[in-house]
């Protein structure tokens, strides 16, 4: 018998993004370093402003390669479109590759 050989759902240098706030909407991005059949290493990149829409908004995008953070293993959700869980308050999606709206105040 044959044994099968598991495949990550997810491919390494895949950007996530995380949307989340409550009277502000924060963007985060992480890219995937590392990849197992169930779970993902992953490492904050920066942003860079592509538009401004008004005061104290903008719509962003990530940086790949730029690594702002440690990398961090979370477990992969296929119920979630591969989603993680990175807080309580907080989830990770793979990024349609659109630019993000995120506002701030200060």
């Amino acid at each position: 018998m044959a044994s099968e050989t598991k495949v990550s759902p997810v491919e390494i240098d895949t950007v996530y993004v995380s949307r989340w706030g409550y009277d502000q909407t924060n963007v985060e991005f992480f890219q995937v370093v590392a990849a197992t059949p169930k779970t993902i290493l992953l490492r904050e990149i920066a942003q860079r402003a592509v538009r401004h829409i008004g005061n104290m908004s903008e719509c962003v995008e990530p940086l790949p390669g730029e690594f702002v953070g440690a990398p961090f293993r979370r477990k992969i959700h296929p119920e979630m479109r591969n989603g993680v869980s990175l807080t309580t308050f907080s989830n990770a999606y793979p990024w349609d590759g659109g630019a993000e709206f995120q506002s701030h105040y200060a």
